[in-house]
């Protein structure tokens, strides 16, 4: 093992001693793994603030770039190294953009803590000069917004300062009372003539950074105040959006209450990818009630792609268990058709209507049959689970040649010969099967027409003739190489 590679494995399991005598032997400080982490980086992404020390006492570049073009303060920040942060932003002071930046990955990170995004802010602040707003009033009043000192603001104003003049980083101080949570001092700009609504130089208006931080009594100040509850930012969110990310349920059930707009193809999106976290479907609640533009509803795509955890949370937050999506299909019916075997009890469990009908007339019995799944069919059939299209179901049944699947249908005591939606019988259909495995069989091995007509008119009499019906089909079924089409993808 070289010295470089003994220093970055020393660096990441933090081994000061190893660090330091690898140093010793030479080892560049400025040395790269494959994912181009220095040992400074090594040891920041794992926490090890005193290795940390070690090496910026040794000169290492605090500001050399990793991977995905991160900085040791960038991994820090997102992985919620409190102390490790505050020594880089000291070793180090960084550019306007790095820190915006870093403030980003901090804030949309769910490692990070909000101390450190605390800290940024503090520290970016902190960095405005006098000549970067109009006037030391101006400062003073952003000054003291970001800091909650209601008397220095109110000094401010009185001493003419501008209310919307903005820091060297878009904020007005507005901006800022709102992203710290000072809500007497947001009531007391909005007299003096804050806008409240106005987008601050990231395209955020004041109940954006309130929200996105949680800031609670912020966000009450700001809606009692005129706040728009369904601006749309520059970058197209809202504030709804920004709180459901984030995860703040007070926030959430603040926003609904004012009159907050719920974007149901935001949410089924954000259940497809799991994005928001169980706190906020729970805030949520009822209003997960709701179609997007294809027809679908957020509990029935959770419970399509198996996200149990945003269903529980949905139903705990007081959805409709029942609620459908436009092609009345439930729920239950997308997890039984999916074989979502756990969805499925748990909604089981919460009574959901095991008998509910599609459009299409389907139940969730029916979903499970044909999507072949027949643990989770005895499970609804135990249930009460009943048949809403039989011929339809023992056409599908049939075709694919499940044992398992043709005894719970059987269980019904369907007539065998019943038409389908395309008038055929099933087993008639089968039967053609049969005879052209039959016909295929014979040609090969050279039999005579009139022998494979006789052979196919023999299988199809046993199989609708016998009083043993049930049981040949059973053993005769072919296999079905295609699915057909599931709820939703229609």
């Amino acid at each position: 093992m070289t010295p470089d590679q003994k220093l970055l494995n020393a660096a990441q399991t933090g081994h000061l001693a190893g660090v330091l005598v690898s140093l010793d032997e030479g080892a560049n400080i400025e040395a790269k793994d494959d994912l181009q982490r220095t040992p400074l980086a090594c040891a920041v992404e794992e926490g090890h603030l005193e290795v940390v020390e070690a090496l910026i006492q040794r000169k290492a570049d605090v500001n050399a770039k990793t991977y995905a073009d991160m900085t040791a303060l960038h991994l820090a920040a997102r992985d919620g190294h409190t102390a490790i942060v505050k020594r880089l932003l000291e070793a180090s002071p960084p550019s306007e953009r790095v820190l915006n930046d870093v403030l980003t990955v901090a804030s949309m990170s769910r490692k990070s803590k909000p101390e450190i995004v605390t800290l940024l802010q503090d520290f970016r602040v902190k960095s405005v000069m006098p000549s970067e707003v109009d006037g030391d009033a101006a400062q003073r009043l952003i000054v003291g917004a970001h800091d909650g000192a209601i008397d220095i603001v109110r000094e401010a104003l009185k001493a003419g300062a501008d209310v919307n003049a903005r820091d060297g980083r878009g904020m007005e101080a507005i901006s800022w009372a709102a992203l710290r949570g000072h809500a007497e001092v947001i009531s007391e700009l909005v007299k003096g003539g804050a806008k409240v609504n106005g987008l601050n130089g990231s395209g955020w208006p004041p109940l954006g950074q309130a929200c996105g931080q949680g800031q609670l009594a912020a966000v009450k100040a700001l809606l009692a105040n005129g706040a728009d509850v369904n601006l749309q930012f520059d970058d197209g969110k809202t504030a709804l959006a920004c709180a459901l990310h984030q995860g703040f349920p007070e926030v959430t059930k603040a926003l609904l209450a004012a009159g907050a707009k719920v974007n149901a193809d935001e949410l089924c999106g954000a259940v497809t990818e799991g994005s928001f976290p169980e706190r906020s479907w729970t805030a949520l609640g009822a209003a997960c009630d709701v179609h997007a533009a294809d027809g679908s509803a957020p509990l029935c795509v959770a419970a399509k792609v198996g996200n149990q955890k945003a269903v529980v949370a949905m139903l705990d937050g007081g959805a409709s268990i029942d609620f459908v999506d436009q092609g009345k299909r439930s729920a239950l019916m997308f997890a039984a058709f999916q074989g979502q075997g756990v969805v499925v009890a748990e909604l089981l469990l919460r009574k959901a209507n095991v008998n509910l009908k599609s459009s299409a007339d389907f139940t969730a019995l029916d979903y499970a049959l044909k999507g072949a799944e027949p643990q989770i069919a005895t499970l609804l059939l135990a249930s009460g689970g009943q048949m809403g299209d039989i011929p339809s179901v023992l056409s599908f049944v049939a075709d694919h040649g499940s044992v398992e699947l043709a005894k719970i249908v059987l269980v019904f005591k369907p007539d065998l010969n019943a038409l389908d939606a395309q008038g055929v019988a099933p087993l008639h259909t089968r039967c053609s099967r049969a005879t052209s495995r039959s016909r295929g069989c014979s040609s090969r091995m050279g039999r005579s027409l009139t022998s494979r007509r006789r052979t196919a008119q023999r299988r199809s009499s046993s199989l609708l003739g016998s009083p043993r019906c049930s049981q040949r089909w059973e053993h005769e079924l072919p296999q079905r190489t295609s699915m057909p089409t599931r709820p939703g993808t229609s």
